[in-house]
């Protein structure tokens, strides 16, 4: 039987701590789109109207960076328009505000560390859903896509996942399965350009040039976001470390986290 789930994910920002001007971004994004396997033909559908919104090729893959500012929000909203397509899961990681970013010096730790937090709460939303009880459009399990990365090889992600099913977390491993583990180019699955858009979006929430902050973004994705009773801080919106989230409680940080998303 097929699985039920696809979880797209993606990144924004860079994984480096030289921080100043025109060097390593302060700010680190990971974000998941997670729906049902058998919607994908929907997703694409969404994904060329907001080709036209952004007078986009139609043959290139979306990538939100190079839309136009006064096309962004017409594409948001083609995203937006079905709050039953997907919901979305943003990891949002302060460097500057790490105790002991030293830890993850090694290549792409930072992103392997950080994705085990989105596959978390990916596995949740699934393991929550009508789906899951009924298997009606598969078993209940989810293929995990990723955004091809130059850096990072298929079997090395599998690899590291699977070896992270020793250690202690509260990923559902019967929901995410290192087999079911692939990459694709965003061109190749309607849901990498999808989540393309929430990662640059949330990134533009707090991005270091001036010009190109907007936490409009982060404001529009909020229908899509999973939350649980009603909140999103945590579930579909989790910030990293708990320094960066005491500045945002003093206000120092990121006020749009608390407007749009409160604790």
């Amino acid at each position: 039987m097929a699985h039920s789930f696809d979880i797209c994910i993606d990144e924004s920002g860079d994984q480096g701590f030289s921080f100043g001007d025109n060097q390593s971004s302060h700010w680190f994004v990971v974000a998941g789109v997670v729906g049902l396997a058998s919607r994908t033909p929907e997703m694409t559908v969404a994904v060329q109207r907001a080709k036209v919104q952004a007078g986009w090729v139609m043959k290139k893959a979306l990538h939100f960076k190079d839309v136009l500012s006064e096309h962004r929000e017409p594409v948001v909203e083609c995203f937006t328009k079905d709050p039953s397509l997907f919901r979305a899961i943003v990891i949002m990681v302060h460097k500057p505000s790490l105790e002991d970013p030293e830890i993850f010096n090694e290549r792409n730790r930072l992103y392997f560390y950080f994705t085990k937090y989105l596959l978390e709460r990916a596995s949740w939303l699934c393991r929550d859903s009508r789906e899951r009880r009924i298997k009606e459009h598969g078993d209940g399990s989810a293929r995990v896509v990723f955004s091809s990365m130059d850096e990072i090889s298929h079997d090395r992600l599998r690899q590291y996942f699977s070896e992270l099913r020793a250690e202690p977390t509260t990923i559902e491993w019967g929901i995410i399965k290192p087999d079911l583990f692939i990459t694709r180019k965003p061109s190749e699955h309607a849901g990498l350009q999808i989540v393309d858009s929430v990662a640059s979006g949330f990134y533009c929430g707090d991005h270091p040039k001036e010009h190109k902050r907007s936490p409009r973004w982060c404001e529009m994705w909020k229908p899509m976001l999973y939350s649980y009773k009603s909140r999103h801080r945590g579930y579909g919106l989790k910030i990293f470390p708990p320094a960066a989230e005491k500045q945002i409680a003093q206000g120092t940080l990121s006020a749009w986290a608390n407007l749009h998303y409160p604790m």
